[in-house]
């Protein structure tokens, strides 16, 4: 049986299982019980799905105090697979106040609860999703947004699955 989680697996077979070990390629699992060692065969993924992370913000120079900064955001899909139940996370700087987000290009925000499911995305897709929201108006240090994606696909390149935009705050 093949499993991606293997802690799903272990509450599965808890009663026979002391631990379980899955290997970085899924490869082989070392199953420990009692004393002995049994090696069991597990099938290899194989299916990977490059996801990548594209940010930009608006304004992009430098921001003031009580001003509103907007965050874009691309995600997408360079396959060779979809990549399935991808997950958009962006914990917004502390100083932006009620941040909101839109998939529909702004047509409708709502308040961001700092990670979105997107779904599945087929390769070649991409989506954008806007964050936003006031800069606190005694903010000093400059403003360091960080977003990620991931995906239970497995990705060859994760080196493209972050973006981090520092934005300075002028003086007035």
């Amino acid at each position: 049986m093949y499993t991606r989680e293997p802690k799903q697996y272990y509450k599965e077979h808890q009663s026979v299982l002391k631990h379980i070990l899955l290997y970085q390629n899924y490869s082989q699992a070392i199953l420990h019980y009692s004393r002995k060692v049994i090696y069991m065969s597990i099938p290899e993924y194989t299916e990977s799905a490059d996801i990548w992370l594209i940010k930009i913000a608006e304004p992009c120079a430098t921001i003031a105090p009580g001003e509103e900064m907007t965050y874009g955001l691309i995600i997408g899909n360079r396959g060779p697979a979809t990549a399935q139940k991808v997950l958009l996370q962006d914990l917004t700087p502390i100083n932006l106040l009620d941040p909101e987000f839109s998939t529909d290009i702004g047509a409708y925000y709502e308040p961001w609860p700092g990670q979105l499911f997107l779904g599945n995305l087929p390769v070649g897709k991409t989506l954008a999703v806007l964050i936003k929201g006031k800069l606190c108006a005694d903010t000093k240090s400059p403003l360091i947004n960080t977003g990620h994606v991931s995906s239970i696909t497995p990705d060859p390149n994760m080196s493209n699955n972050s973006f981090t935009i520092s934005t300075p705050i002028c003086s007035e």
